[in-house]
């Protein structure tokens, strides 16, 4: 009992380190916090690149890139653990949207396709860090409306608008459009029991 207290006093303790460090790099409303493993990694180094709603949860990672990327959440959002927001273009998200842990939201390929192109950006981060410029990455908004629901280990990938009320299965990857009240399916074989 005593043992789980201190756990307990240890995560609040994290998560409100957490969440203040992230208002140093974000623009964060009210009662929204961090949980112990969220973070947010501003490249770019420009608060106004990153903003989130109000009463929002945020156990995951939000990134944008050296040479740009902006990421936009609205009000009421969950981020579940390990997934990933990362923008080097746009990633818009709108109100009480849930998306569970795993999930990878990608508004670029994140390297270049050309192998030279990709070594010289590697190079670059390893040695003075991300690029201001962009060493020809390929990039896409993303859009999620309001009220969309995102299984655990689902990708979604530039490009991808995806309207209000959607769902997405757990695992999906998603590469088109998802029209409003729209499903796509976990990738399996198996019906559901």
């Amino acid at each position: 009992m005593f043992a789980n207290l201190i756990l307990t006093a240890r995560e609040r303790l994290l998560a409100s380190l957490a969440t203040s460090a992230a208002r140093r790099d974000a623009s964060i409303a009210a009662y929204t916090k961090l949980g112990s493993e969220g973070r947010i990694f501003n490249i770019r180094n420009d608060k106004t690149a990153i903003q989130v709603g109000t009463n929002g949860m945020i156990r995951g990672e939000l990134l944008t890139f050296g040479f740009g990327g902006r990421i936009s959440v609205g009000d009421w959002f969950y981020l579940g653990p390990q997934s990933t927001i990362w923008s080097a273009s746009e990633i818009v998200i709108g109100d009480r949207v849930l998306i569970s842990h795993s999930v990878a939201i990608h508004d670029s390929d994140s390297h270049p396709t050309d192998p030279q192109l990709r070594f010289e950006q590697t190079r670059q981060i390893l040695t003075s860090g991300h690029p201001r410029e962009n060493p020809g990455v390929k990039t896409k908004p993303v859009l999620i409306g309001n009220d969309v629901w995102i299984g655990m280990g689902a990708m979604i990938l530039k490009g991808v608008t995806i309207g209000d009320r959607a769902i997405i299965g757990a695992r999906a990857i998603v590469k088109t459009n998802v029209p409003a009240d729209g499903f796509v399916p976990s990738p399996t074989s198996e019906p559901n029991v």
